[in-house]
């Protein structure tokens, strides 16, 4: 609950994010969810918008302000993601969903195909 290791986990988890991204050959993503603690946020940081500004810097600035979200108490997500495959359904998930605190969930949307 200390503002520099949850800013430097931010900054960890969205640079793999996007170096993972680079190597993927994937489609770009189109916008994004945010989900974060309501005990985040200037309360935390001493400064707004530190979560969602970090995810500016992960995707690019263009992307970057297609965010949506809002402050929770309490927040799903899985830790790790799931491994690429094929198909979604084929998908092996690295680590179960769990309720967490004190974090920032993010959903980055990446349409399945590139035909519209």
């Amino acid at each position: 609950r200390d503002k520099d290791s949850a800013e430097s986990d931010l900054n960890l988890m969205l640079n793999r994010y996007r170096l993972e991204r680079s190597f993927s050959g994937g489609n770009e993503p189109i916008g994004s969810l945010l989900f974060t603690c309501n005990g985040r946020g200037e309360g935390l940081y001493g400064r707004r918008h530190v979560d969602a500004r970090a995810l500016q810097n992960a995707l690019g600035e263009q992307l970057g302000t297609r965010v949506t979200g809002f402050f929770c108490n309490g927040e799903m997500g899985a830790p790790g993601l799931t491994k690429p495959s094929e198909t979604l359904e084929d998908r092996e998930q690295v680590r179960p969903m769990s309720l967490h605190g004190f974090t920032a969930v993010f959903a980055i949307l990446v349409p399945a195909s590139k035909e519209a």
